[in-house]
């Protein structure tokens, strides 16, 4: 899995699904940035086959815009109440 979250380097969608169609064990990706719908999104139609796991870890404030972007599911954050 690999995780994407806000610093000062972000990784691309096109490196993620270089990585994905390289490295064969990298097939899943966790999204923790602004606008993580468009960035899931975009992901998910350039990786096609590729992405076996887009998730989405945002703050539940955008929960319903990142499920309409086509993840299956959400990687909820540790500090999340259960």
């Amino acid at each position: 899995m690999v995780q994407t979250r806000r610093s000062r380097r972000h990784a691309s969608v096109p490196f993620l699904v270089r990585l994905a169609r390289e490295v064969p064990l990298v097939r899943y990706f966790k999204i923790e940035v602004p606008g993580a719908a468009a960035k899931l999104r975009t992901l998910i139609e350039a990786g096609d086959d590729a992405i076996d796991g887009p998730f989405d870890g945002e703050e539940s404030i955008t929960l319903m815009a990142d499920l309409d972007a086509g993840p299956p599911a959400r990687c909820r954050a540790r500090s999340s109440p259960t």
